[in-house]
C-alpha cells in the first residue's frame, strides 16, 4: 500500500491513530512533505499531530534504512538498556513492516537547529549543554549493557564511507562521474599526506558505543516557545536511519563540524576573510558554545583529564574526515568545486596534519597530555 493524501486517513483510522470524531469535527488535515521518503504531517495544528514516514515504493535501500530507524525507536521505547534515549526522541507509535510506514509524534513549534541558528544569530550555551547531554545519553552506558544481548546483532558495525579514500576503494566516490568530485579527489591525491593521514585516523576507530552516525544541525529539532518565539532547551534528535555501533567521537566530531561549517559559510558570505578564526568576529560568537559543548560532554561522560584530551585529539581528526565527507555531499550536482568545499578541504588537511595546533587555533585550548 502506497500512502497518498487521499487514502492516508483510512489507513490511520484502521490502525487506530485517528478517531472518527476528528473527521466529524473537521479537524483532519494532511500536509505532504517529501524528502528521501514520503512524509506526511497529519493534523498539524491540532492537539495530537502525527508525522508519518513511508519508504518510497520499490526502493529497497530506503525500506531497509527506514526499518532500521524504526528499530531504534522501538528499542528506546521497549528495551530498558536504551531507555535514556527515549526522552530525546519524538514519541513513537508504530512501524508497519509490511508497508514500510513509521508513525511518530509531530513536534509542534519545533524547528531544525540550523534554521534556529540562522534566524536567531546566536549560539546559546543551554543548547550546547543539551546537545552534550543528548549524545552522552546513548554514548555512555548502552554499549556495555547490550554487547552480549539480543539487540546487538541489529547493528552492522560499519565504518564511515569516507575511510574508503584509503587504498583502492576511491572509485566509490567517483561512481557518479561528477566533475567536481573528480576535482576534489585530484586535490586530495596531489597532497601526499592526505591519504596517509586518513589511513592513520582509520586505525584509531573503536566501535565502543551506539552512535547516530548522521549528526547535523538539520537533524536536531529545537522547540520554540509559542507565546514569545524564544527557544527552549527541549531538544530532539531525529533520522536514526544510519545508527550503528561505532566510535562515539564520530558523533562528537559532527557537532564540532556543525560549528566550523557555520563559520566557513559566514566568511564566504561576508566576502574574502582570514583563515584564522581568531580574527573572525563571527567565530568568537561560536567559540563559547563549542567550548561549553565539549566541557559538558566530558562531564556527562565522566572523562578524566587524560581521557578528555585523548578523545579530543581523536575528535579533531574525525572532524577533518567529516569535513571531507561534507565536501563530497555538497558537490553531487556541481560541475565546479565550490569555494566552500575548497576551504573545507584546506581546513581538514590542516587538522589532520596537526590536530594539536587545530585544537589551539579553533578551540583556544592547550593540550598537556602527550
Amino acid at each position: 500500500m502506497l500512502l497518498s493524501g487521499a487514502n492516508i486517513c483510512y489507513y490511520l483510522l484502521d490502525k487506530g491513530h485517528l478517531s472518527v470524531q476528528s473527521f466529524i469535527d473537521g479537524d483532519f488535515s494532511v500536509h505532504f512533505s517529501p524528502s528521501r521518503n514520503n512524509n506526511f504531517i497529519i493534523n498539524k495544528a491540532a492537539s495530537n499531530p502525527l508525522f508519518v514516514k513511508q519508504a518510497r515504493n520499490q526502493d529497497w535501500e530506503k525500506q531497509e534504512t527506514l526499518r532500521h530507524e524504526a528499530t531504534c525507536y522501538w528499542l528506546a521505547n521497549n528495551e530498558p538498556e536504551y531507555g535514556n534515549l527515549k526522552r530525546f526522541l519524538p514519541q513513537y507509535f508504530e512501524y508497519d513492516y509490511i508497508n514500510h510506514i513509521l508513525v511518530l509524534e509531530y513536534l509542534q513549534h519545533a524547528v531544525p537547529l540550523d534554521e534556529y541558528y540562522a534566524q536567531a544569530g546566536v549560539f546559546p550555551a543551554v543548547l550546547a549543554e543539551k546537545k552534550a547531554e543528548l549524545l552522552a545519553s546513548y554514548h555512555k552506558d548502552i554499549f556495555t549493557k547490550i554487547k552480549n544481548g539480543r539487540s546487538f546483532s541489529l547493528f552492522k558495525q560499519s565504518i564511515p564511507a569516507v575511510f574508503m579514500l584509503v587504498g583502492n576503494r576511491q572509485k566509490f566516490w567517483t561512481d557518479g562521474n561528477n566533475a567536481a568530485e573528480r576535482q576534489m579527489l585530484e586535490l586530495i591525491n596531489d597532497e601526499p599526506q592526505f591519504t596517509r593521514l586518513v589511513g592513520e585516523v582509520k586505525e584509531s576507530w573503536q566501535a565502543t558505543s551506539l552512535i547516530h552516525s548522521d549528526i547535523k544541525a538539520a537533524n536536531f529539532l529545537i522547540s520554540i516557545n509559542a507565546s514569545h518565539g524564544s527557544a527552549t532547551d527541549n531538544l530532539r534528535l531525529i533520522d536514526w536511519e544510519m545508527a550503528d555501533i561505532g566510535d562515539p567521537c564520530w558523533d562528537v566530531a559532527a557537532v564540532f563540524q556543525m560549528y566550523f561549517i557555520s563559520w566557513i559559510y559566514s566568511e564566504l558570505n561576508d566576502g574574502p576573510g582570514s583563515n584564522n578564526p581568531q580574527s573572525s568576529m563571527y567565530y568568537h560568537k561560536l567559540l563559547p558554545a563549542i567550548r561549553h559543548f565539549w566541557d559538558s560532554y566530558c562531564g556527562h561522560m565522566n572523562y578524566s583529564a587524560g581521557q578528555a584530551e585523548e578523545n579530543l585529539l581523536k575528535t579533531m581528526n574525525f572532524c577533518a574526515l567529516k569535513l571531507i565527507h561534507t565536501c563530497f555531499e555538497s558537490t553531487t550536482t556541481s560541475e565546479h568545486l565550490p569555494p566552500s568545499s575548497a576551504k573545507m578541504l584546506q581546513l581538514s588537511l590542516n587538522m589532520l596534519k596537526s590536530p594539536e595546533e587545530a585544537i589551539q587555533t579553533l578551540l583556544d585550548m592547550e593540550l598537556y597530555v602527550k
